[in-house]
């Protein structure tokens, strides 16, 4: 396992165009065993370390799945409402409602007819939708939020980079004695991890788990 590299004052929250230093390439080139990283593969290392921070803010920011949840059933509830509504108008009222301000306002009498006459299509795929996204909603476990998407992406780009470089599929290998990951693929990708973003550690075992997963799928 690659030698904990000092932190660079970077963090999740505050992402350093250029992460790496020349230090932190030369240290890469000697876990890889090449004599140094040219520039595109440099360039390749900088936009998967920004992709990765782009990631971890996006699923930062995202609602928490009990208010994606009372949302959802909002939408169920106002949409089962409207479907009532609007099987018991008539096209005399629709007429009235929509010739208010006709004929300034045509497109809102054509937005009225067209959801008078799709009524039984449109306002029940949003129902569906709602109610289908309400069955595959996770449940919330509270807790600071925390997706394993950004850093399953990250070591997706760093396979990449890592096959390309080294003209071997990328894999990791189980220490019996040890009782821990190992390998030049799983020292790359800690070693990537420690040095664009040393506040977040990975233990041993989640990192092995996570690489698995990503290399099962591909």
């Amino acid at each position: 396992m690659p030698k904990k590299s000092k932190p660079n004052s970077k963090d999740a929250g505050n992402f350093n165009p250029v992460p790496y230093k020349e230090s932190d390439f030369s240290e890469l080139a000697n876990i890889l065993k090449v004599a140094k990283l040219e520039k595109d593969l440099r360039s390749q290392l900088e936009v998967a370390a920004h992709d990765y921070f782009i990631d971890k803010n996006r699923w930062s920011n995202m609602p928490r799945s009990s208010n994606i949840k009372a949302a959802l059933m909002e939408i169920q509830d106002k949409t089962k409402s409207l479907i009532v509504i609007l099987e018991r108008i008539d096209n005399k009222t629709l007429d009235k409602l929509a010739m208010t301000s006709f004929p300034d306002n045509l497109d809102d009498y054509n937005f009225l007819s067209d959801l008078q006459w799709n009524k039984k299509t449109d306002i029940h795929k949003v129902y569906s939708a709602a109610q289908k996204a309400l069955s595959e909603l996770d449940k919330d476990k509270g807790g600071p939020q925390k997706s394993k998407a950004p850093l399953r992406n990250f070591i997706h780009s760093l396979q990449t980079i890592y096959e390309g470089v080294t003209g071997l599929k990328a894999s990791i290998s189980w220490h019996p004695v040890d009782e821990q990951h190992q390998g030049k693929f799983f020292n790359f990708v800690y070693g990537c991890l420690e040095i664009i973003n040393p506040s977040e550690i990975w233990s041993n075992s989640s990192l092995g788990q996570q690489i698995k997963q990503v290399l099962k799928s591909t």
